[in-house]
């Protein structure tokens, strides 16, 4: 095996890591012309889609809507031309859990009109000017990053690809996830979707990073099989990806469950790019098909449920006539509800515009306390959705868990300046990429962060202050069983020969 020109160092991971250049330009994998088609066709449907099936058919919502899946649509593949399918911008901003929440998403609830479910009274006319604040937003948000901080976002150290776990820690991992889950099953009720009651600080940050558990053995198991070279491993990562959808499927959330899915298949693609061909996304979109149709049993039987285990038993007790219906029954819910991320902007524009005054950062303010530590909080309840909330109530009331996306933290605070905040979207985006690329072990805390793509954008940072940090100290603590070996890819060998060497060269 050729060594790389620079020395091996002991790392903070309990075995050894070769330093090399501190940082490298990330390769280019080509975009084919057949994708830029694709691009545009599927711009010109939204388009059309909005303009024939919107009741009240409106030209710069549905012009909006079609600009807002090509910008996104063309961040991801930029996103995947640079290697940096992983990075915050795909994960958090412009990735696919956020396209539905920046157009299609949006048709449905026009479609259902003011009687939808859950439906804030007047503003859907409010939609093309949240359409178009959008659209402005990311344009903002892509200049920046894509034209701007290009370089610096180009510029890393460390890589998901360079990261090598071996299959006893893939095994670690599943034991970890499903002995944390069992650990607060045993102690409290799952009801709704969350553990209640919780009766120690420790027990309240395991049930917050529950999910980033799931996701622990989702990038282990990915890494372990894409290097497989025995049916040995190959078995044991495949075992891990499917309890991880298991255990997405008993914690009732089907978002989550759909950001599991995409996670495997990012970091699937990031660890073979040459395979992101039509013929993976098929078998990727039925399945979470499939996965969505499930959870939407799952969450039709919440309230006689009382734990994870209650969860899987019970749809798996399920008809599949019963299924169909509980799939039928939440699909015409999410159509007009759920999927909508112009609704809670809309309530806002609608508020201002009755002469409401902007909020002036008290959703900040509530991020922020919601951010400290429990013995720092003041007494109550503080959230960035609530601070906006309740400066509105009183000239607007609005229904504030509406479906949202982030520009809601720029508007609720500032009016119409608030889609200047995209540009704080970017720059928090470099930040925290760069964050990431200080150690192997905040690296893979970053990779484990769920963020929910309704969440605002100041309760989305201080989330991955605080939850980073946990899972940093949880991988701090069990380093030596599940953090891997950094190889930087300048020099990478073949997954025996490195096997080999890491086998014989530990400290």
């Amino acid at each position: 095996m050729s060594q790389h020109p620079k020395t091996t160092e002991k790392s903070d991971l309990g075995g050894t890591f070769y330093t090399g250049q501190p940082q490298s330009v990330l390769p280019s994998h080509p975009i084919s012309i057949g994708a830029w088609f694709a691009l545009g066709i599927i711009s010109l449907v939204t388009f059309v889609s909005f303009m024939s099936l919107d009741p009240e058919s409106n030209l710069l919502l549905s012009t909006c809507a079609a600009v807002n899946v090509a910008i996104i649509l063309g961040a991801i593949l930029h996103l995947y031309q640079w290697d940096l399918l992983l990075s915050p911008m795909m994960l958090i901003f412009v990735g696919p859990t956020m396209i539905m929440y920046y157009s299609w998403g949006n048709l449905g609830v026009r479609i259902a009109g003011e009687a939808g479910y859950a439906r804030n009274f007047g503003t859907l006319q409010y939609y093309p000017f949240a359409a178009l604040l959008s659209t402005i937003g990311l344009i903002f948000y892509c200049w920046i990053v894509f034209v701007v901080l290009q370089k610096s976002f180009r510029q890393v150290t460390l890589k998901y690809q360079d990261l090598y776990w071996q299959p006893r820690q893939a095994v670690a991992t599943i034991i970890l996830g499903l002995g944390i889950l069992a650990y607060l099953s045993l102690k409290y009720n799952f009801i709704g979707g969350y553990f209640r009651d919780a009766e120690s600080n420790i027990d309240r940050w395991l049930i917050a990073t529950t999910n980033a558990f799931v996701f622990f053995i989702i990038i282990v198991n990915i890494s372990v099989l894409a290097r497989a070279e025995n049916h040995r491993s190959r078995l044991i990562a495949l075992f891990g990806l499917f309890v991880s959808i298991v255990l997405a499927l008993g914690l009732r959330s089907r978002t989550f469950m759909l950001m599991a899915l995409i996670l495997i298949v990012l970091c699937w693609l990031t660890m073979k790019p040459e395979q992101a061909r039509l013929s993976i996304f098929i078998p990727a979109a039925l399945i979470g098909i499939m996965v969505f149709g499930l959870g939407t049993a799952v969450k039709s039987i919440q309230s006689t449920t009382s734990s994870v285990a209650d969860n899987l038993l019970g749809v798996s007790s399920l008809e599949p006539s019963e299924i169909i219906a509980s799939i039928s029954k939440g699909v015409g819910i999410d159509s007009q509800y759920r999927l909508g991320g112009f609704e809670y902007p809309a309530a806002i524009l609608r508020c201002l515009d009755q002469g409401a005054p902007p909020a002036y950062g008290e959703g900040f303010i509530g991020a922020a306390l919601q951010g400290l530590p429990g013995f720092l909080r003041p007494p109550g309840i503080f959230t960035e959705r609530g601070g906006i909330a309740r400066h509105y109530w009183p000239y607007c009331s609005f229904l504030d868990d509406a479906m949202a996306i982030p520009l809601v933290s720029g508007i609720g605070d500032w009016d119409l300046f608030g889609v200047f905040i995209y540009y704080v979207f970017g720059l928090f985006s470099l930040l925290l990429w760069r964050i990431a690329q200080i150690s192997p072990r905040l690296f893979v805390a970053y990779l484990l962060v769920p963020f929910f793509p309704d969440t605002l954008f100041w309760e989305g940072v201080f989330t991955y202050i605080k939850t980073m940090g946990f899972l940093w100290l949880i991988l701090w603590i069990t380093g030596a069983f599940l953090m891997p070996q950094w190889l930087p890819s300048t020099s990478t060998p073949s997954a025996s020969a490195f096997q080999n060497n890491a086998n014989g060269g530990r400290g």
